[in-house]
């Protein structure tokens, strides 16, 4: 997918700028869905046997420890972080002119509030259905199997919620984009971008899978060697996979409908 290599291509030439503004948005996803949680879970689940369903949805989320205040705290700056991330590409691909300055911040805020806040909601909503869907699973297993047999069926249950959440988010990869330059409504917008996206939403899962399965090692090793970073690792994965997604998103828009990328371009349309 000639798109995948472009988001990259584009990622890595803006990198550290863009780092800055999604370290916020990985907190958020962070708090929402510490995977390191749910690793750390089946990892030491011979040492705290896996129990009832609200055990174990408190033991591999935030939603009821004592930093249930991090995801609510995170959201509105997110959304702050996400202007700036929506704006600063769409500008910079559409004319040419790449600017993360502060001076721009009202204005962004002001024209992509609405579409960052529905995008963090749908994120979250995305996140709390799958950690109910592995809890359930989890919960489910605990009461068939044990020993290594449950590590087994623990692990698969976070296989098929991992693998549920990279189909969800995929299918949002062109809805803010799409929001922003046709004016539609939500619901309307949505069911553009995903016409739009076409077969190309089965390479958008697998690309998020494969950065994800990357990750998974790293986070193996967290959970097996007992090192206590899965915080760190939360955050760094997260802070790659926003910065990727968000690229990827306008990428895959402005190909779709033809729209000529100036940032291609040695000069920006104003200096001509």
């Amino acid at each position: 997918m000639n798109s995948l290599k472009k988001a990259f291509r584009y990622a890595n030439s803006k990198l550290i700028y863009l780092l800055l503004f999604g370290f916020l948005p990985a907190a958020f996803c962070s708090a929402c869905f510490p995977i390191s949680k749910i690793i750390n879970f089946i990892c030491w689940n011979a040492e705290n046997p896996a129990g009832d369903f609200k055990s174990i949805l408190f033991a591999t989320s935030h939603i009821a420890d004592k930093w249930w205040w991090i995801p609510l705290a995170m959201f509105l700056l997110a959304v702050l972080s996400y202007c700036m991330l929506f704006g600063a590409i769409d500008r910079h691909m559409r004319i040419g002119s790449f600017t993360m300055s502060f001076k721009r911040f009202s204005a962004r805020a002001n024209y992509n509030v609405i579409s960052a806040t529905l995008f963090s909601v749908a994120v979250i909503l995305c996140f709390v259905l799958d950690e109910f869907l592995f809890a359930s699973l989890a919960t489910l297993s605990s009461n068939v199997f044990s020993g290594a047999t449950l590590t087994v069926a623990l692990s698969l249950s976070a296989f098929l919620s991992f693998a549920l959440l990279a189909l969800a988010v995929a299918l949002l990869i062109m809805w803010v984009p799409t929001m922003m330059h046709t004016g539609l409504n939500a619901s309307a917008a949505f069911g553009m971008s995903v016409r739009q996206l076409g077969r190309d939403y089965w390479n958008v899962a697998l690309s998020l899978a494969a950065v994800g399965a990357v990750a998974l090692v790293l986070y193996v090793l967290n959970g097996v060697l007992k090192m206590h970073i899965g915080v760190f690792l939360d955050m760094v994965f997260y802070c790659f996979v926003v910065v990727y997604y968000l690229v990827l998103a306008f990428t895959l828009f402005f190909e779709k409908n033809g729209i000529e990328r100036m940032d291609l371009k040695k000069t920006s349309i104003w200096e001509k």
